[in-house]
């Protein structure tokens, strides 16, 4: 969830859940994959929608539309405990995030006068999700930030 090694614990050491990862990817045939993926964003535990953010920055450009378009209805749920992950997932994937984000908002009637907000106050607003919980900002941006260095390694 943190995106960090720690190495006295397996289940929570980034090298070896993007090994995990990258081995599945070896191992299937592409579109396999992509419909396991869509499995994973429609779970509503949080750990699944995880391993969605992970893998679908793993997939070609051609591979992404629909996949996309889960990861929206997501976040237009408003019900994912990992709303700022998501919300950095798409931020990263969408050249047209903020557009898209904006509707999303729009839709959830949740600030006035959106349209007006700078792209960082609405890649906040929408990883909030439906918890007033502020630190979910927060967690959006550091999220991102180590996503970005494994994605430039190309090691994911």
């Amino acid at each position: 969830m943190a995106l960090r090694n720690d190495r006295s614990n397996k289940d929570c050491n980034l090298e070896i859940s993007l090994n995990r990862i990258e081995h599945i990817f070896q191992d299937h045939e592409r579109q396999t994959i992509i419909k396991d993926l869509e499995l994973l964003i429609k779970q509503d535990d949080w750990r699944p929608q995880l391993i969605f953010c992970i893998s679908i920055l793993k997939l070609h450009r051609e591979d992404l539309p629909n996949l996309k378009k889960e990861l929206c209805h997501k976040l237009n749920e408003q019900r994912s405990w990992v709303s700022p992950q998501l919300a950095a997932t798409v931020s990263i994937l969408d050249s047209n995030f903020k557009s898209m984000a904006i509707d999303i908002l729009k839709k959830q009637k949740r600030i006035d006068h959106v349209d007006r907000l700078s792209s960082d106050h609405i890649f906040i607003e929408l990883s909030r999700g439906n918890t007033p919980f502020e630190d979910k900002g927060k967690i959006a941006i550091r999220w991102k930030e180590r996503v970005l260095q494994p994605l430039q390694d190309e090691k994911i």
